[in-house]
């Protein structure tokens, strides 16, 4: 399980998609949840877009903050 979170801790979001999706099988009880939040920071003028994914029992495995220009 650990092996499986330090891959996925590397991997960019969509790869991240396919390798959870290809490790359900083989994973006991796999529960995977998106919070996909999306903020406007006043600041730089740029919207933010948290990915978080839960592994388990709300055990937060990866959080990725993705930067994008409006």
């Amino acid at each position: 399980m650990k092996s499986l979170v330090n891959r996925i801790s590397f991997c960019n979001f969509q790869g991240l998609l396919e390798l959870v999706f290809t490790h359900v099988n083989s994973i006991d009880r796999l529960h995977f949840l998106i919070a996909n939040k999306q903020k406007l920071n006043q600041k730089t003028k740029k919207k933010r877009t948290n990915y978080t994914c839960y592994l388990g029992r709300g055990e937060r495995i990866v959080k990725k903050e993705e930067y994008l220009t409006q």
